[in-house]
C-alpha cells in the first residue's frame, strides 16, 4: 500500500515548526509573518469563530493550525477580513509573500 492514504491530514502547528506571528487591524487586513518557508502552497485560510481555530489549508488538503492564541482585538478584526497575506521574512526582509482567501466559519 502507498503511505499517502494513511498520512495524517493534520500537520503540526505552524508555531511549533517556526517563529510566526499574526498582525491585524480594524480595516480587516491580516498579515501572518514566518521565518521559514511553509512546506507547501497555502490554498486558503479558515477561522472558526466558535473554536477560535485559525487554520492554513495546504494545496494537498492538509490542515495546519496557526498555533497562536488569538486575543480579543485580533478576533474582532478577523470578522472584517476577507484575505490573509502570508509573508516569509529572511534577515528582516520579505523573501516571498502570498495572499489567500479567508473563510470565516460562524455556525
Amino acid at each position: 500500500m502507498v503511505g499517502d492514504e494513511h498520512e495524517n491530514p493534520v500537520l503540526e502547528n505552524l508555531y511549533e515548526e517556526m517563529k510566526c506571528g499574526i498582525f491585524t487591524n480594524p480595516n480587516g487586513e491580516v498579515l501572518i509573518v514566518h521565518d521559514q518557508p511553509i512546506q507547501s502552497r497555502i490554498e486558503w485560510v479558515e477561522y472558526d469563530k466558535n473554536t477560535n481555530q485559525f487554520a492554513l489549508i495546504h494545496e494537498n488538503g492538509k490542515i495546519q493550525d496557526l498555533g497562536i492564541e488569538l486575543d480579543q482585538a485580533v478576533i474582532g478584526n478577523l470578522s472584517h477580513a476577507q484575505e490573509v497575506t502570508l509573508s516569509y521574512l529572511l534577515d528582516k526582509k520579505i523573501k516571498s509573500s502570498q495572499t489567500v482567501v479567508l473563510l470565516v466559519k460562524d455556525y
